[in-house]
């Protein structure tokens, strides 16, 4: 790991995964505490996390990315999600097997463009390689959402009563993981790039 007092030039500005980071915990939380996962409730929530992320991409990534090629690739990964944010928003009240397929094809597709980004960009861009987890993390959200049927409507019995798994609940319930697990690692992301204090690198070169 790149010492954080001596960044290359190429590096990921700290803000950028640390304000993508809100939006997730964000949608992380709401979902926790819900006690409505359905499929409308799913679509919205989605829809609006996907085009608060396209904006901060947008917005921040001219500053807070040096490297050409990856700035392409991110802005290109904001226009995949305002497109599917505005889509899912649009078509909020359609049921589960919208929720399954919109959320599962852009998964999908942002594990591509971040995976790839990673492989092109990690060896000479610092923090580039966390989109290697962010990419896979994205990929196994896609499979899943693909994976589960859309007329999923399961019985179970458990030590508290019994209940109904529907698919627009396991669709919601595990976009909700998604989004704490890759919030918390963008957070931490972050911070890792974040440059320490001028005071601790001086006493640092001191010691």
């Amino acid at each position: 790991m790149t010492s954080t007092s001596a960044r290359p030039a190429s590096a990921i500005h700290w803000s950028l995964p640390a304000a993508r980071a809100v939006p997730a915990l964000i949608i992380a939380v709401l979902i926790t505490f819900s006690p409505n996962h359905s499929a409308s409730f799913g679509l919205a929530v989605f829809g609006t996390f996907a085009l608060a992320d396209a904006a901060l991409l947008a917005v921040l990534v001219r500053r807070a990315v040096a490297e050409v090629p990856l700035r392409r690739l991110l802005f290109v990964r904001a226009g995949v999600s305002a497109a599917v944010g505005a889509a899912a928003l649009a078509l909020v009240g359609a049921g589960a097997a919208t929720l399954l397929l919109l959320i599962g094809a852009w998964a999908g597709t942002i594990a591509i463009l971040e995976l790839y980004a990673a492989v092109r960009n990690a060896s000479r861009v610092d923090g580039a390689k966390d989109l290697f987890f962010t990419g896979a993390a994205s990929a196994v959200l896609a499979v899943v959402m693909l994976a589960v049927p859309a007329d999923l409507n399961q019985g179970f019995q458990g030590t508290e009563g019994g209940g109904v798994l529907t698919s627009a609940i396991m669709g919601v319930g595990v976009l909700g993981a998604w989004a704490a697990i890759t919030g918390l690692f963008l957070a931490i992301g972050g911070l890792s790039l974040k440059p320490a204090p001028l005071g601790s690198r001086a006493s640092g070169r001191s010691a």
